[in-house]
């Protein structure tokens, strides 16, 4: 024989439903808060000119602004220069320079600094242009570098994290030695983390 449930029975049950959603919601409501409480810092609304396209220019033999790789937008921004399609003919000099800034806020308990930290790791676990990622460059709060020279090129990378923001380098160039690669690529992450304090 089943056991009947009274009307108070059932005000209960419907009290304990109603009773979860109150507090789910709340609960929700307290996270997209706190989430907001910390957002990402916005970057700058064009990272070439905060950088200075002259240093871009002195990297990259007849270097030009790409349009399509150089963005600005919310928490991530890139500039990039390369060698013009249109350098002089014959002359045997070329290369590419890179720069990636993300800037991470709070999402729930983990802070921006710790997501950086954690893209960092991940970043430096991939690959580079040329050789592979060894940590300690020496830059920032932590950092992660790749050098590569096959005699005539060479090839720089970086991933440099300060806070809760990440900056990517990469640079090529040809003719160059991997020493002249590796000290553009600190003077550009020198110049970032200047102009974007």
């Amino acid at each position: 024989m089943s056991k009947q449930v009274g009307p108070r029975g059932c005000l209960v049950g419907l009290g304990s439903v109603v009773l979860i959603f109150v507090v789910f919601g709340v609960g929700l409501h307290l996270l997209e808060r706190w989430e907001r409480s910390e957002p990402a810092a916005a970057v700058p609304p064009d990272l070439c000119a905060v950088i200075g396209p002259e240093l871009f220019e002195r990297a990259v033999p007849f270097g030009e602004r790409m349009p399509a790789a150089s963005y600005s937008g919310d928490s991530d921004a890139a500039c990039e220069f390369h060698t013009a399609d249109n350098h002089p003919i014959g002359v045997d000099e070329y290369g590419n320079l890179k720069v990636r800034l993300l800037r991470y806020g709070r999402i729930w308990w983990i802070s921006g600094a710790d997501q950086a930290s954690k893209a960092l790791a991940s970043w430096c676990d991939g690959s580079a242009m040329m050789g592979s990622f060894v940590p300690g460059a020496g830059l920032g709060d932590e950092s992660c570098n790749a050098d590569g020279d096959d005699g005539e090129t060479a090839a720089s990378s970086v991933v440099v994290r300060r806070g809760a923001d990440l900056i990517w380098v990469d640079h090529y160039r040809h003719p160059a030695s991997a020493s002249d690669t590796r000290r553009t690529v600190r003077e550009v992450v020198a110049a970032t983390l200047a102009a974007t304090r």
